[in-house]
């Protein structure tokens, strides 16, 4: 025999909602569901983008900030990963070129611009992507030592 919660599962029916971007999107709810919470829901996404635009237009909002502030591109496995990334990268320039100084804001790009591999921006995303300032200066200064490091490692060999 069922229990109560799984019929109210099992009478569940997926509605079709027509997204501002033209594309649709099942919005799944359960019978239960107040006919005006049902309402609310669908206006509010017939208002808005599917996911994939949302990311698409999140992504462009990035790469024009990335050009604006002369950021390198990203190489990264996948278009998902380099948007992302590069996400994580504008999110960062804005949180701190506030806090800095007009001439301090080429050193920081400088920074920025160590790393362009879109992996290590993604691994490192839940910290820089905080609001913290000191756990990103940290996560900086770090990027900034370890490419000194290599650096200096790419000097001995050649001498």
């Amino acid at each position: 025999m069922m229990s109560r919660q799984q019929q109210v599962l099992l009478q569940k029916k997926p509605r079709m909602v027509l997204c501002v971007c033209g594309h649709s999107r099942e919005l799944d709810m359960l019978p239960t569901t107040s006919q005006q919470v049902q309402q609310d829901t669908r206006a509010l996404l017939a208002c808005s983008s599917c996911p994939a635009c949302h990311r698409g237009e999140r992504q462009a909002v990035a790469i024009g900030r990335r050009d604006a502030f002369g950021l390198v591109p990203l190489a990264g496995e996948d278009v998902l990963q380099n948007g992302l990334a590069e996400e994580v990268r504008a999110h960062l320039l804005e949180m701190l070129s506030p806090a800095l100084a007009a001439d301090a804001l080429p050193a920081l790009v400088a920074v920025l611009n160590l790393h362009k591999d879109a992996a290590f921006w993604v691994e490192h995303r839940a910290v820089l992507w905080s609001t913290n300032k000191q756990q990103m200066a940290t996560v900086l200064l770090d990027l900034l030592q370890s490419q000194e490091w290599s650096t200096g490692e790419e000097r001995e060999e050649l001498t």
